[in-house]
Order: structure tokens, then C-alpha cells, then sequence
């Protein structure tokens, strides 16, 4: 009985304390949270070698493929083809490899408090809970972003020597779904991010994201009849992709609603892993 009373009485104190520290911590705002976020995200070298690694997948992959396209149109545009469209698939190829690192890093960025016990102190420090989330989602969309766009200019400065001979070359109007691929990495990373906060187990959720972003696409492309491929289209990966690569993608989605799609499995999300993160405990 008095153990009881003893454990009852500790759990108690240990409320009031991280109560206390809550009410000390009241004034931190939401864009301190957002600071803290990114110190987390950018404190780890994990992070630092995935980015560098989508740079170098999008720049490499596009060099070797500018290389094939040139080898097999012998240094002459084929009659009727679009230079600039063919340009821009070039400039954007490495996304589909650079994606995967993406969701590993989306997925590793709550994870990884998980597996720490970081998580209490972070949500001791922010009782909210739905700030973190948001924090967490911002900073993860805004890094990803920021390097796509880094890794495509990159990949343009590097292809362009090689395809400008073949009449190859990118002109303004590729400004638009090149921006949307960064966009599209961003947003595949927050999706990830989402199944790490309703795993919470690294393994977990970086399994389940690469099976939704690139399994599933290959199991439903297996299955006849329409409803099948009306289901392929609405998947996470092959609605974001068609962001840039229509029409050459054949999904029949327009880069808005490829967008719209993505963005409304983000939210299923982010509204799931929000409902798990306030019901369960640290």
C-alpha cells in the first residue's frame, strides 16, 4: 500500500515538475520551436550526407542520361521532338532515385527522437504537440526543397554542355516543372514524415514509405482493368510525379491535380499523425 502511495506520490511530482518547466517555457513561440526543429534536423551528419546524396543522385544520374540521350540521337534532334521537354526529363530523372532518400530522411527525422527518448523532452518543451508536428514539417519540407532546387540547377549546369550541341537545351518554360520536382521531394519527405509520427519505429516507417512511394506503384501497374489504374494514378509517387513530368508521365493528371492529390494524402496525414501524437504518450 505504501509503495502505491510512494509511485502515486512520484508521478505526481514528476507532473507538477514538467508542468512547471511547461508554464516556464509558455512564452516559446512557435517560430522558437521552428529554431529548435532545424537545430535537431541539422545538428545530425545523417542529415547533411542525405542531402548531399540527392544533390549528387539528381546531378549524376541526369550527366549519365544527357550522355545516353546525345549517344542515341547521334548529335542531331530527331525531327518533331521537343528539345526543351527532353532537356527538362534529363534535368528531372534523378528525382525518381533522389526520392527515396527523401522519405528515408523525412521518415528519420521524428524517428530518431523515438529511439532516443528525445521525443518527452520535445514535447515537454512544446505541450502543444501539434506545434512540433508543424515545426518538424516545415523545416523537414523547407530543407528538402531548398536542396532540390540546388540539385536541379546543379544538374542544368552540368547537362547543358552536353545536350546544347544536340539542340537539346532547356528554355524558360522548364523553369516551372523543374520547380515542381524540389516541390515534389518536399512534399514526399512530409509524407514520410507523417508515417514516422504514426510508427514511431525507424525500420517501421521508412519500410512502409518507400512500399507506398515505390512498391505499390509497381503492384497496382500489375493488376488489370480500370479501377486499377485509376487507383495507380491516385498513389502518392505517381500523382506527384506527374507535377513535372506531364504529359510525357501518361497519367492523365495535370501538374495541379497531380499536386492537389499529393497534398491531400499529406494532409490524411499529417491529421492522423496529429490525432496519434495527442491521444498516445511520449
Amino acid at each position: 500500500m505504501s509503495d502505491t502511495k510512494f509511485s502515486t506520490t512520484t508521478t505526481e511530482a514528476v507532473d507538477r515538475a514538467q508542468h512547471r518547466v511547461a508554464e516556464a517555457l509558455g512564452g516559446l513561440s512557435f517560430a522558437r520551436i521552428l529554431r529548435s526543429e532545424q537545430i535537431k534536423l541539422f545538428s545530425l551528419r545523417s542529415t547533411w550526407w542525405a542531402l548531399a546524396t540527392i544533390v549528387f543522385l539528381q546531378v549524376a544520374v541526369g550527366t549519365l542520361m544527357s550522355f545516353g540521350m546525345v549517344s542515341s540521337f547521334r548529335g542531331e534532334t530527331p525531327p518533331g521532338a521537343d528539345g526543351a521537354a527532353i532537356g527538362m526529363q534529363v534535368a528531372t530523372f534523378g528525382v525518381f532515385l533522389a526520392q527515396l532518400i527523401a522519405a528515408v530522411l523525412g521518415a528519420l527525422a521524428i524517428t530518431g527522437e523515438y529511439s532516443t527518448g528525445m521525443i518527452r523532452s520535445t514535447l515537454t518543451a512544446a505541450p502543444g504537440r501539434l506545434s512540433t508536428l508543424f515545426a518538424k514539417a516545415i523545416v523537414v519540407a523547407t530543407a528538402l526543397f531548398v536542396t532540390g532546387i540546388v540539385g536541379v540547377a546543379a544538374t542544368v549546369a552540368a547537362t547543358t554542355p552536353i545536350l546544347a550541341p544536340s539542340g537539346l537545351t532547356i528554355d524558360a518554360s522548364s523553369i516551372g516543372p523543374l520547380t515542381l520536382s524540389a516541390l515534389y521531394l518536399a512534399m514526399i519527405a512530409v509524407f514520410s514524415l507523417t508515417i514516422g509520427f504514426l510508427l514511431r519505429s525507424g525500420a517501421g516507417a521508412i519500410g512502409a514509405g518507400l512500399a507506398v512511394i515505390l512498391v505499390a506503384p509497381i503492384m497496382v501497374s500489375m493488376i488489370p482493368g480500370e479501377v486499377a489504374q485509376t487507383v495507380a494514378t491516385i498513389l502518392p509517387s505517381n500523382a506527384g510525379q506527374s507535377m513535372f513530368t506531364h504529359p510525357m508521365s501518361g497519367s492523365g493528371l495535370e501538374p495541379w491535380q497531380g499536386f492537389l492529390v499529393l497534398l491531400a494524402w499529406i494532409i490524411v496525414g499529417l491529421v492522423a499523425a496529429g490525432t496519434a501524437l495527442r491521444r498516445r504518450d511520449a
